[in-house]
This record gives structure tokens, C-alpha cells and sequence, in this order.
């Protein structure tokens, strides 16, 4: 199942990141908030984890301006117990 291009969902980081230690290639875990649906079909249940890469990191200035990091590709993560995702759990 393939949710389409462009279609936003909501998700929370389920552990603490920080421009200053993350790089592109490192893998950032989230989960749903809300369930994603298309056509009255579920697509995506709410407290789903995803897993997701980094991108792109943009520190902020030390006076003014905004740190940024950007994520590409995110890949639903099967897994029932957390505290086990990234370790053995499967895509």
C-alpha cells in the first residue's frame, strides 16, 4: 500500500534530535498522531512509528536566525513493542 504523493501527515518525534549532533544519513523515529485515510479507507492507523532519514541540517546562527533539518524518504515501521524500533523490527 502506497500513500500518494504530497499527502501530509501529522507526526511526533519520539526522541529527542538537535542540529547539533544529527546528520544527513542518520535515522530520526516518529509516530502518527492521526490516522491517515483515503477514500474512508485507514491507510496509516494513529500510533503508527515511522522511521525516517535525515536529509539536510542547518545549524542557527549564533545571533539571530532558524535552525532547519529536513527528512526524506519515511518508511512505516511494524513493531508493537517501541522500544525495540530500529532494533529488529521489521519495515
Amino acid at each position: 500500500m502506497t500513500v500518494p504523493a504530497g499527502t501530509r501527515i501529522p507526526l511526533v518525534l519520539k526522541h529527542a534530535i538537535s542540529t547539533k549532533s544529527v546528520r544527513p544519513g542518520d535515522p530520526v523515529y516518529l509516530q502518527t498522531n492521526f490516522p491517515v485515510a483515503q477514500d474512508n479507507r485507514i491507510l496509516i492507523p494513529s500510533g503508527t512509528y515511522v522511521q525516517g532519514v535525515v536529509d539536510s541540517v542547518k545549524r542557527a546562527g549564533r545571533v539571530s536566525g532558524r535552525a532547519e533539518l529536513l527528512m526524506g524518504k519515511i518508511v512505516v515501521v511494524k513493531c508493537i513493542d517501541p522500544a525495540r524500533v530500529g532494533r529488529g523490527c521489521t519495515r
